[in-house]
């Protein structure tokens, strides 16, 4: 069946808009965002079926910066799914991996408030990620440190126990990291539900049925910071 994509009019804060598709493959709640071009060649089921195991890595959060002042501004973090498995197909295996970003989209007047409001995302989402008891990570947290011109961007290597322990000297790298756009990225072991088991009645029973697999994910951090009446900076790669 021929997909219907069109552009609609949703204005981002720096006048530019977002294309917005709607697949005729998929249910109706279950609009996709992104580059017209890319998903005119997607599987929608099969992006659906992916969305839904990772339903719990992906879900976008809002952050006020002060909750008894809306003009301070606040942030909103959206979950995108990036690389080669955008183009999974449902004829194919489940895909072993797949590639995130929080795209962490700061809006107010104090620059130096947002900036504190990302990292402070950064460290409470890696904590999140940690505590659940059904994740690892398969490398310690990698923040961009200067680096010599005409090299490849270097990183600092931060594992979870310094960053519990360090958390302010980790903030500050990050928010260094982070205004000279030297990007960041941790590489994590999720494991997730990949289909529904009838008659399984807990986790355990899922599990032994084949219902829950292993997942690698490279996921990066990405700020982005509207200033009223100016364009929105990015401060990535």
């Amino acid at each position: 069946r021929e997909k219907h994509l069109e552009r609609v009019g949703i204005t981002l804060p720096d006048g530019s808009e977002m294309p917005c598709a709607f697949l005729d493959d998929v249910p109706l709640d279950e609009t996709f965002w992104g580059d017209k071009g890319v998903l005119a060649t997607v599987d929608g089921m099969a992006l659906l079926a992916l969305r839904r195991a990772i339903a719990d890595l992906i879900g976008s959060v809002v952050i006020k910066f002060d909750e008894d002042n809306n003009d301070a501004g606040a942030m909103t973090v959206g979950r995108a799914l990036g690389g080669r498995n955008v183009f999974h197909k449902g004829s194919s295996p489940f895909p072993a991996s797949i590639e995130l970003s929080d795209e962490c989209m700061a809006s107010g007047p104090d620059f130096e408030v947002a900036l504190r409001a990302y990292v402070e995302h950064v460290y409470n989402d890696l904590e999140e990620i940690s505590s659940y008891g059904l994740h690892s990570f398969l490398s310690p947290m990698s923040v961009g440190i200067a680096t010599p011109m005409g090299e490849f961007q270097r990183y600092s290597e931060w594992s979870m126990a310094q960053i519990l322990e360090r958390k302010r000297a980790f903030l500050a790298e990050l928010s260094n990291s982070t205004v000279n756009k030297r990007g960041n990225f941790v590489d994590i072991l999720f494991r997730v539900k990949v289909q529904e088991i009838p008659g399984a009645t807990d986790r355990e029973a899922e599990e032994m049925r084949g219902g829950w697999g292993f997942m690698t994910c490279r996921k990066y951090y990405v700020f982005h910071y509207h200033e009223p009446g100016l364009l929105t900076k990015s401060f990535t790669l």
